[in-house]
């Protein structure tokens, strides 16, 4: 999934998928960074990662490049 989120789906119950869309959002940190790279240069988003340490803890990310358009 492209923004690093979950679908409710196939379901008649909305307070459910309700309650677990608010619960979901109850609680997370949103990273962003700034770069060196010149706009015009390729990078790797192998050279970005992410780890946590606190048990429990679930990393979803978007994929790909998300910025200010040209």
């Amino acid at each position: 999934m492209q923004t690093g989120g979950f679908a409710v789906l196939n379901t008649n119950d909305l307070a459910a998928g309700l309650a677990r869309i608010i619960d979901d959002t109850r609680g997370y940190y949103l990273l962003g960074f700034d770069t060196a790279i010149p706009v015009n240069e390729r990078w790797d988003p192998n050279d970005v990662g992410i780890r946590v340490t606190r048990p429990g803890l679930t990393v979803r990310a978007r994929r790909g490049l998300f910025g200010p358009a040209e």
